[in-house]
C-alpha cells in the first residue's frame, strides 16, 4: 500500500475514533489529481507514521483491557475472594471471643464456635512440670468445665486479671498471640499468686482453630510465636 493511501485509511480511522487523536491538518495545496504533492506530502507523511504509532500504542491498551478472562480462571479468582472474606470474618469473630468470653473463663462455659471438631489443646506449664496434649472439641470443654469446678473447690477467688492480644498487621496470618495473666488465691494460702501465660491459636485456611498452644511465661522461650514481653527491669 503506498503512503497515500496509507494515510487516506489512517485519517478515515482517526476521523471515525472522533477525535481520541487530533487529526493533522494539512496547509496549503494539497491534492493534484487526488494525490498529496510538494512538502505537503512529507509533511503529511511524517504525520501520519507519528499518529500510526501513538494509534498502535493507544489500541494496544485498550485491547490488553478488554482483553476475554478465561472462565476457570474466573472462577478460581472468585473462590480465592471468598476464602478471604471468610477466613476475615472467622478471624474476627475468634478475636471477639477472645476479648469477651476468655476473661470469664473461670465463672462461665466458653463458647467453641470458632473451634474445629478435631482441635488440638497443646498444655506446657514448666512451673508445675505439666505438659500434655489434648485432641477434639468435646475434650477441650472438658478442660474448660475443670477449670471452673476447679476455681470453686480449691480457690478463695481465681480470675484473669489481664488479657492482651498481640498485634498483627497481616490480616490473612494464620496465627493469633495472645499474653494473659491469673491472680487466685488457695483457700488454704495466706496471699494470691500471679501466673502470666502465653496462648498461640493457629488457624485452618477457613480461619477456625485447628491448634491452641498454652504455655507459661517463665522462664522466657522464644520457641513459641510470639515471645514474653521484657520485664520493667529490663
Amino acid at each position: 500500500m503506498s503512503c497515500e493511501q496509507s494515510g487516506m485509511a489512517v485519517f478515515a480511522l482517526l476521523i471515525w475514533l472522533n477525535g481520541v487523536l487530533a487529526v493533522p491538518e494539512v496547509h496549503g495545496r494539497a491534492y493534484v489529481n487526488g494525490r498529496i504533492v510538494g512538502k505537503t506530502k512529507e509533511m503529511a507523511c511524517s504525520s501520519i507514521s507519528s499518529y500510526s504509532s501513538r494509534l498502535r500504542d493507544r489500541l494496544s491498551v485498550w485491547s490488553a483491557k478488554i482483553k476475554l478472562v478465561d472462565p476457570a480462571e474466573k472462577r478460581m479468582r472468585e473462590e480465592d475472594e471468598r476464602r478471604k472474606r471468610e477466613f476475615v470474618a472467622n478471624k474476627g469473630r475468634l478475636i471477639d471471643w477472645l476479648r469477651s468470653d476468655v476473661p470469664f473463663v473461670f465463672e462461665s462455659p466458653l463458647n467453641f464456635d470458632s473451634f474445629r471438631d478435631d482441635v488440638q489443646l497443646k498444655i506446657v506449664i514448666r512451673q508445675l512440670g505439666l505438659e500434655t496434649q489434648i485432641k477434639g472439641k468435646k475434650y477441650y470443654k472438658s478442660v474448660n468445665l475443670a477449670i471452673r469446678v476447679s476455681s470453686k473447690l480449691f480457690f478463695d477467688f481465681a480470675k484473669v486479671a489481664r488479657v492482651k492480644i498481640q498485634k498483627d498487621p497481616d490480616p490473612m496470618s494464620p496465627s493469633i498471640c495472645v499474653r494473659w495473666k491469673v491472680e487466685a488465691k488457695f483457700l488454704i494460702a495466706p496471699e494470691p499468686i500471679r501466673l502470666a501465660f502465653v496462648s498461640v491459636f493457629e488457624l485452618d485456611e477457613t480461619g477456625l482453630v485447628q491448634e491452641v498452644l498454652l504455655t507459661d511465661v517463665d522462664p522466657p522461650s522464644k520457641l513459641f510465636l510470639c515471645a514474653p514481653a521484657p520485664s520493667k527491669s529490663s
